[in-house]
């Protein structure tokens, strides 16, 4: 188990879905499945188990100072530029606010994560 995993197990503790009731830590589980399958980089998991901490404002504003000792800073810096990319089409909805794939770790994490939610 990487710092990265640990943190997003400690954050999620017993919590459930309201609608599913299935543990919101599957929703990392079964991405790092989809990363492990895509042959992703290391650092690009820990960024996707960190991103739930990271993408909206107000989780970003909540966990922004959060100590994250022990996780590669290269996972940090792709997880906030997950956060970037992804709402860069999430806010509007319109494709041309899309600002695009910015490396191999953010496609591979968005593509873990929209086929996760399928």
């Amino acid at each position: 188990m990487t710092k990265a995993y640990e943190i997003i197990k400690n954050h999620y503790g017993n919590t459930i879905t309201k609608r599913s009731k299935v543990p919101l830590i599957n929703h990392i589980d079964e991405g790092l499945v989809i990363l492990n399958d895509l042959n992703a980089s290391q650092e690009a998991k820990d960024a996707y188990c960190l991103h739930p901490l990271l993408q909206s404002d107000e989780d970003f504003l909540n966990h922004y100072k959060d100590d994250f000792t022990g996780v590669n800073t290269t996972s940090i810096i792709l997880a906030v530029e997950y956060r970037k990319v992804a709402n860069s089409y999430l806010s509007t909805g319109k494709l041309q606010d899309f600002v695009g794939f910015t490396s191999t770790d953010i496609y591979h994490m968005l593509y873990a994560d929209k086929v996760q939610n399928e």
